[in-house]
């Protein structure tokens, strides 16, 4: 028998959305990037690949935003090791000098994402083993 829960909490539904938002953007440009023409020439292979690692990426950015909206513990695992490697990734740009403004944005955004999954009472509940 499936699990029956409430509606999905708000902090969650943000994170979500963003993530939806993301596939969205992302197949967008991997399909510009993977039926790109330039002039008479096709795309490259580099263009091509590109664009493919976008949509998968879509893809997986779609399965992960669907095991959020079921309170599946393990999609909420993805996006806080994701948003950690991000936040490495961001002090690692503040550290080189590269991107300031945009390094403490992506810090500041991902420790707000991680926040939203991980502390108010409401997602901590959605993420519950069910004990129905």
């Amino acid at each position: 028998m499936s699990e029956i829960r409430q509606g999905v909490p708000m902090p969650v539904r943000i994170v979500v959305i963003v993530l939806w938002i993301s596939v969205v953007i992302l197949s967008i440009a991997g399909f510009l990037l993977l039926f790109r023409f330039s002039g008479d020439q096709v795309s490259t292979g580099t263009s091509i690949l590109w664009g493919l690692e976008a949509l998968v990426v879509a893809m997986i950015y779609a399965a992960v935003a669907r095991g959020l909206s079921r309170g599946a513990n393990s999609a909420r695992v993805v996006v806080a090791v994701v948003a950690g490697i991000h936040v490495a990734f961001s002090i690692w740009q503040l550290l080189v000098g590269e991107n300031e403004p945009g390094a403490i944005a992506g810090i500041a955004f991902q420790v707000v994402i991680i926040y939203l999954l991980y502390g108010p009472a409401s997602s901590k509940q959605h993420f519950a083993p069910y004990a129905g």
